[in-house]
């Protein structure tokens, strides 16, 4: 069993999905709408949307704010880097209300609906612009990173999505328990740097810490499904894949390129082994939520739990630590699948 392939099940979502909120429409439409290129951006909107984490998000906004972020654009462009603040109770709005005065191009709006969807949703509401990007507030962008998403959509009209690398960076030094099958866990997302082209159909979607949406086309899918997604200390997710997974099925194209680079900075606490048991959990969670189709039965995932692993072990002359972590945390992901496969069955 491969740790590292739990998401990508996630692809399987439809737009038929329970609370989306998507609605069809006739495919005239949809042709008017994609035959509009995107190449005379006149701006471009960056949302970065936090709760209670002032310091990591000050970091954020200020590597966007760089001139590096900048270099290759346009110079005509206009760049607005939109801060949602999830209801935070920390100094980060003081924070934020100091980078605004040094600096026009922020701009800070409170949602008080907590949870990521509805932040990300109250940017794509705010947002002034035809492309709005979305970074993480434990994120700071590599240079050229704003050129390098607009680029794909110039002279691509069907272009609907664009996802970028995340590169993994520990804060502190990386616990030698975590192995590369671990990675996803931290939404590790590896694009070679020369890469550009449309994202398969059954490859993972990129990750909403380096995505930019084409705003027509994820206001018509539905926006972003307040149903999953991270709410406050809850770590299930998915609110991305399910509206790209929309995106595509109205016949939008997802294009990934190396050349959007991201740096998720890890922080000690989420390099223990118990966050880590805690996110592999929610994964489960969220793949039993999303995954119409292919989710397996309740007897096949006891069989998982019980049993899957043990192939890899027995091929092993000695097991070593990173072995062992990926084994638990493997078995903590299947209990997250019945977890909630159980809650779906309690409510109908």
């Amino acid at each position: 069993e491969d740790l590292g392939s739990h998401q990508r099940s996630l692809i399987s979502a439809t737009t038929s999905f329970g609370g989306s909120g998507y609605t069809s429409r006739p495919l005239a439409f949809f042709d008017r709408v994609r035959e509009r290129p995107v190449t005379n951006l006149q701006s471009v909107t960056v949302a970065v949307c936090s709760r209670n984490r002032g310091s990591s998000l000050e970091r954020a906004v200020e590597s966007l704010l760089s001139p590096s972020a900048t270099t290759g654009l346009d110079p005509n462009v206009r760049v607005e880097v939109l801060v949602v603040d999830n209801g935070s109770t920390d100094d980060t709005g003081d924070r934020i209300r100091r980078l605004a005065a040094r600096d026009t191009r922020v701009r800070y709006v409170v949602e008080p609906i907590t949870g990521i969807s509805s932040a990300r949703n109250r940017a794509l509401q705010e947002c002034r612009s035809d492309v709005l990007v979305f970074v993480d507030d434990d994120e700071t962008v590599c240079p050229g990173f704003l050129d390098a998403h607009l680029s794909v959509y110039a002279d691509r009209p069907r272009c609907g999505a664009v996802g970028g690398a995340m590169d993994l960076y520990f804060d502190n030094r990386e616990p030698r328990w975590v192995s590369r099958a671990l990675y996803g866990l931290y939404s590790s997302y590896p694009v070679e740097e020369g890469v550009l082209r449309p994202l398969d159909a059954d490859e993972t979607p990129p990750f909403g810490g380096n995505l930019s949406l084409r705003v027509i086309a994820a206001m018509e899918c539905g926006r972003f499904d307040t149903s999953v997604g991270r709410v406050d200390k809850s770590l299930i997710s998915g609110e991305e894949t399910v509206l790209l997974e929309a995106i595509r099925q109205s016949g939008w194209e997802l294009w990934i390129t190396g050349a959007a680079r991201i740096r998720h900075h890890i922080p000690a606490e989420r390099a223990r082994f118990r966050w880590v048991l805690r996110r592999s959990v929610a994964q489960g969670r969220t793949e039993q939520r999303i995954g119409f189709g292919s989710t397996p039965g309740i007897p096949e995932m006891v069989g998982h739990l019980l049993f899957g692993g043990f192939r890899l072990l027995a091929k092993r002359r000695s097991v070593s630590t990173p072995m062992l972590a990926e084994y638990v945390v493997h078995r903590a992901y299947w209990v997250g699948r019945l977890a909630e496969a159980a809650a779906q069955r309690r409510k109908r």
